[in-house]
């Protein structure tokens, strides 16, 4: 079910009685972190639960390095753990004086981070991380160097394949790479 807010930021919908839990995501364009409300009992025909306030983003900072120093050009992406599953993300600064650095904001909620290398870096694997940035404004990350991995798509017959797509997934089924032979 998909409620709607009308322009004062109303919402009106109906449930049978029991027990609810409840998200307000706000749209993308408004700086908010999403709100959760938990134990919503209904047990009469109306209920009312006021008024739902939406906290800022906060802003989030620190550096991504590798073991040889500051890694510009990385990509960094939070996701929401919520049903929207909104994320943001920003790619650390290439600037001489300011190499590997970022500042991103972020809803006060769990977020789970990816920190994808640059193209420059292929010795980089990808780093991921959960952080909430109510408890955290810096969060410095340390690149791992990975394992290249390596194989070929055959037919049956043996027959190498062209154009094949090749996806690596991570366990939680977060997609972490692809290739194309």
């Amino acid at each position: 079910v998909t409620i709607q807010t009308n322009s004062f930021g109303n919402y009106d919908t109906r449930l049978i009685a029991g027990e609810y839990a409840m998200w307000v995501l706000p749209p993308t364009d408004l700086s908010a972190s999403a709100s959760y409300v938990d134990e919503v009992v209904i047990m009469s025909e109306e209920l009312s639960l006021g008024n739902t306030v939406l906290s800022p983003l906060i802003e989030v900072t620190g550096v991504i390095e590798d073991e040889l120093g500051p890694v510009p050009g990385a990509r960094l992406q939070c996701n929401e753990e919520t049903p929207g599953a909104r994320y943001w993300s920003t790619i650390t600064s290439e600037d001489p004086n300011t190499p590997g650095q970022y500042n991103i904001q972020l809803p006060q909620t769990l977020l789970n981070c990816t920190v994808t290398p640059p193209g420059g870096r292929p010795q980089l694997a990808i780093s991921r991380f959960s952080i909430n940035p109510s408890d955290e404004a810096v969060v410095d990350v340390a690149m791992p160097t990975g394992t290249e991995v390596t194989g070929t798509v055959l037919t049956d017959d043996g027959i190498p394949v062209s154009y094949a797509l090749v996806q690596v997934f991570a366990m939680d089924n977060e997609l972490l790479g692809t290739a194309v032979t």
